[in-house]
């Protein structure tokens, strides 16, 4: 069963997160205020930065995202490919 809190529910999908600290700050965000709580969210939002190694075949191959701030939105994108007039 996935945590709730005011009424949403937490779908997680990472195996490895113990369940003993998921509860602990589900409980603890149930203490916070709404704007308490879009604060913490918008601070724990990327904890770590979205990179990693892989090595294959004897070669460590290393990704990592960058994200720019001018970037069209996806939401954005969409609206621009099916607002083309697109005929066949």
């Amino acid at each position: 069963r996935s945590p709730s809190l005011c009424g949403f529910s937490f779908v997680v999908f990472y195996r490895n997160v113990p369940w003993a600290k998921m509860e602990q700050e589900t409980a603890y965000l149930a203490t916070l205020s709404q704007e308490q709580r879009l604060a913490w969210f918008r601070e724990h939002q990327y904890p770590h930065p979205i990179s990693f190694e892989r090595e294959i075949g004897g070669t460590v191959y290393t990704v990592n995202a960058h994200f720019s701030e001018d970037a069209e939105t996806a939401n954005g994108k969409v609206k621009r490919i099916l607002s083309r007039n697109i005929t066949l």
